[in-house]
């Protein structure tokens, strides 16, 4: 069901909040034209400029990350360091501006810079960042020293940004002694709208009209023009239907999830930004089909079952895809060390693989081979899934054939055979073997059993009954 609270803002309430913006850090519930904390970036906001200013976790104002500059007097472009926002078209009202920052030494941790830095002037342009006029001089006459982070609100009036010109911020830094940090968090910039916004909020991911889109459900759009406030999304199954899977009104967000979909099913997305003024009108639908269900044998949740023994099969790697890397591979030593043979690496699970599932009804022994294969390929039996214990492998460079023989399998127990490549190449062909082993006694943890010592070579089940 669609949540309605962001369009329960009134023209009244919107200024009372404007008058508040300074006080509540991270909470805005007016209309935004700018609200950057720097918690989902690792650089620079798209648009902006910056000269010294870097995206940082270190000692942040709030979060995970604010962004800093480090200013020194070595030269005059480490004495002077500045960050500007994207540049936007002015209504001609005024601009309410919000930020924290904190001025701290370079070397000493969080310990505060004394007086005497410099200044930092927060300036504004209306050509599009050709000229930028002062507004204010934060200087040692208005700040207070300290390790933390302190806010500040201004508001531009409307007649310094005249209508239809490109307006954009800047901070400009201007080293006097001392080698510090400069840090700036939670920017925040409104300008009030007096139309609702336009309809340009285009579907980014997936890509309108793609073929082969994830089944995760995630959704990002780009930011629609004109002062959004929040948008409704509305996301419709359209193969099968049409059937509405997902209606809601979000806040002012650019991506959002809408729950698994279905393989092989078209969807329909719209994105309808709004603002206090309104809903925008006209907007495009989107459309994306979701990929095709994976073949069995492509991971560990979707394995080719064996049902019997024996197994024989001749495939190439190259049609199950690349799931897994090195990262997957369960520790070694493995259960049966005296069974594998090469180097073990986790490495030779970075090419293309597939995955084969053998659950024995009965305890038994078993051979598995490989034939035909190229090089660097590697043969690995585990337990669980996702891959929780190395049971046996045999890894190596040459295309002499893998073979792990009798390896004793356990009634009841899930066992994955996967075969893959280091990954240069990339995939491999092959041709595989599975069949229980009749006549050799198999090695149980690491040991070859008693009962095989009287020159009868039974079964795997008298192995364990003896």
């Amino acid at each position: 069901m669609k949540t309605n609270f962001y369009k329960f803002v009134t023209p009244m309430l919107a200024l009372a909040m404007l008058l508040l913006l300074g006080t509540l850090p991270n909470q805005v519930f007016a209309q935004v034209g700018i609200n950057q904390d720097f918690e989902s970036i690792t650089g620079i906001p798209t648009g902006w400029t910056a000269s010294g200013f870097l995206n940082s976790t270190t000692l942040p104002c709030s979060g995970l990350r604010s962004t800093r500059a480090n200013v020194y007097g070595t030269s005059a472009t480490t004495q002077q360091r500045s960050l500007a926002t994207q540049s936007w078209v002015s209504n001609g009202n005024d601009v309410a501006i919000s930020f924290d920052y904190k001025i701290i030494n370079f070397a000493t941790g969080n310990a505060p810079t004394p007086a005497g830095w410099g200044s930092m002037t927060l300036q504004y342009s209306t050509d599009g960042g050709t000229v930028y006029n002062p507004f204010f001089v934060l200087n040692d006459a208005n700040h207070t020293t300290s390790g933390t982070c302190a806010p500040l609100n201004f508001t531009i009036p409307g007649a310094n940004v005249p209508s239809g010109t490109n307006v954009r911020l800047r901070w400009f830094c201007q080293w006097v002694a001392g080698d510090y940090y400069f840090y700036l968090d939670n920017i925040q910039v409104l300008q009030e709208a007096t139309t609702p916004p336009s309809c340009d909020a285009a579907l980014t991911s997936p890509a309108n009209n793609a073929p082969a889109a994830s089944i995760n459900g995630l959704l990002g759009w780009s930011a629609a023009t004109g002062v959004p406030t929040g948008y409704d999304v509305t996301v419709t199954q359209v193969t099968g239907g049409p059937s509405v899977i997902y209606d809601e009104t979000l806040g002012n967000v650019t991506t959002t999830s809408v729950g698994t979909l279905l393989y092989s099913t078209q969807y329909s997305v719209d994105i309808v930004p709004f603002n206090m003024f309104g809903s925008a009108t006209g907007c495009t639908t989107y459309n994306f089909t979701t990929q095709n269900p994976p073949p069995p044998g492509t991971d560990c949740f979707i394995p080719i079952v064996i049902s019997n023994l024996p197994y024989a099969v001749t495939d190439n790697t190259i049609n199950y895809g690349d799931d897994y890397s090195t990262t997957d591979r369960p520790a070694i030593p493995p259960v049966y060390p005296l069974l594998s043979n090469g180097t073990g690496s986790g490495s030779y699970l970075n090419g293309d693989e597939v995955v084969y599932r053998f659950t024995p009804s009965t305890d038994m022994g078993i051979n598995v081979s490989l034939a035909n294969t190229g090089t660097w390929v590697g043969l690995w039996v585990f337990e669980g899934c996702p891959f929780a214990t190395t049971v046996a492998y045999h890894t190596g460079s040459d295309a002499t054939g893998r073979a792990i023989n009798a390896l004793p399998v356990f009634a009841g127990t899930d066992y994955y055979i996967v075969i893959s490549t280091f990954p240069t190449p990339q995939n491999s062909a092959y041709d595989l073997l599975i069949e229980e082993n009749i006549f050799d006694c198999p090695q149980i943890n690491g040991n070859i059993g008693d009962p095989c010592d009287d020159g009868d070579p039974g079964t795997f089940s008298d192995v364990i009954a003896a």
